[in-house]
This record gives C-alpha cells, sequence and structure tokens, in this order.
C-alpha cells in the first residue's frame, strides 16, 4: 500500500519504509529503521555538581560537549551504540551523581530536514 502524506509523525507510526522525495528529485528510499539509524548520539545528562569540560571530554567516543547549564551537559557521540552506561560508569568513576539522563533520538521530521538542508 502507498501512503501520501507530509505529516511525518504519521509515517512513523504506520509505515516500515519510506520513500522521501524534494523537489521531485528522490533523497531517500530504505527502510524506516534503517533510515533512523545513525552514527551519531546525542545524550543529555544532568550531574549533582558542575564539572569541568576537561573531566567531561575523556569519556570514550564524545564527539562535542555542551555545557547547557550550570550542572547540564549536551553529548554528541560518534557512534551508533548506546552510550548511556558509558556515562554512568565515567559519573560513578569520578564520584558524580546523575540527576537525569535521556537521549535525544532524531525522528523522522528532523532527518527530513536534514537530508534537503
Amino acid at each position: 500500500m502507498l501512503f501520501s502524506t507530509h505529516i511525518m509523525q504519521e509515517v512513523e507510526a504506520i509505515c516500515d519504509r519510506v520513500i522521501l522525495i524534494n523537489k521531485g528529485k528522490l533523497i531517500a528510499d530504505r527502510n524506516l529503521k534503517e533510515l533512523k539509524k545513525d552514527k551519531e548520539q546525542v545524550i543529555e545528562v544532568e550531574f549533582d555538581v558542575k564539572i569541568k569540560k576537561q573531566l567531561i571530554s575523556t569519556i570514550l567516543n564524545l564527539k562535542f560537549a555542551n555545557n547547557s547549564a550550570d550542572t547540564s551537559w549536551v553529548l554528541t557521540f560518534e557512534t551508533s551504540e548506546d552510550m548511556r552506561s558509558v556515562v554512568f560508569d565515567f559519573a560513578r568513576e569520578n564520584g558524580l551523581k546523575i540527576l537525569n539522563l535521556t537521549t535525544k533520538n532524531k525522528n523522522l521530521e528532523s532527518l527530513f530536514r536534514e537530508l534537503t538542508a
């Protein structure tokens, strides 16, 4: 069955395969899971105390670290592997407590914007 829409949330909810077209050109024709699979992962973490960038930059596979608030960091990793356990181990090894830990996965709409930019 072919389903055509501009509402990406509907596509994510009901489709297995996605064809993306931009200005009449095919830009993607893949399984939805494969399309969403990325070699980059973003994790937002809040620690119980403020830490220096020098310390946080020791985390394995860390590409970028942005201190988004006093004790909060947005960490970007160069891997599709789930890095939450690595962040947890980092906190434990450095005597830190994690107050919040969330992944910021890309949705289909952000992928579409990225592919058509």
